[in-house]
């Protein structure tokens, strides 16, 4: 894969978020959010010390979104290292902070094409 071919790339997170949510786990995040890369390249163009790699997230139920990016040190992955390695390094810095985002969006999800019942008037 070349950088360009990555945008729009499904990722599907492989590594568990360090913080505890009461309402989402690494495989409820999987199966109710979808995470696209948004952008995948070295950065700067010119004398590259890092990749910029950015996350758009996007909840299935809902379609909230949140964009997301981050960079990884060029002394972490060389300017040839296999993508995926990238991402993931990527996701690994940022996935605390979508995971917060994502169990806030997931308590709202479920009310979402359910029926309201008053039970008084």
């Amino acid at each position: 894969m070349t950088e360009s071919n990555l945008i729009g790339y499904t990722y599907i997170p492989t590594s568990t978020f360090n913080t505890t949510f009461p309402n989402m786990d690494l495989a409820t995040f999987n199966a109710d959010f979808t995470v696209a890369i948004a952008r995948f390249e070295v950065f700067p163009a010119t004398d590259p010390s890092s990749w910029c790699v950015g996350f758009s997230i996007t909840n299935n139920v809902n379609n909230a979104n949140l964009y997301i990016s981050t960079n990884v040190n060029v002394n972490t992955f060389n300017v040839t290292a296999a993508e995926l390695d990238i991402m993931n390094s990527a996701w690994d810095q940022i996935k605390d902070t979508v995971g917060t985002w994502a169990a806030d969006k997931i308590a709202y999800s479920q009310l979402i094409n359910t029926n309201y019942i008053p039970n008084t008037f």
